[in-house]
């Protein structure tokens, strides 16, 4: 299983989020899955209002399914209990995994 976060979404266009699908078809036919994860600005929602007006719900059905809004860390104990997530939760249950982070450019 791969993680995607895209960061400034918003910028992406339909190639892009073409080229992504392509991606994350070619992947699971050796068996991996993407999930990825959209990051953006309010235009973002926009840019989904579109995809789906003209048609384009293919895009909307694989990366764009659900809209939730991020406030961000705003206090101190938003990083802690943050942060203690990291050190108290494992999936699979039980076992100890890394959180790796691979840094990629805004634009793909």
């Amino acid at each position: 299983m791969i993680i995607f976060f895209c960061d400034e979404a918003q910028r992406y266009s339909l190639h892009e989020y073409e080229w992504l699908r392509d991606v994350h078809d070619e992947l699971a036919q050796c068996g991996v899955r993407l999930t990825t994860f959209l990051v953006g600005q309010e235009r973002l929602c926009e840019q989904r209002a579109r995809f789906q007006e003209s048609g384009d719900t293919h895009i909307v059905k694989r990366f764009m399914v659900e809209t939730l809004r991020f406030r961000g860390i705003r206090s101190a104990v938003d990083a802690a209990t943050c942060l203690k997530s990291y050190d108290e939760h494992a999936y699979p249950v039980g076992q100890r995994l890394e959180f790796h982070t691979l840094l990629l450019p805004a634009r793909l």
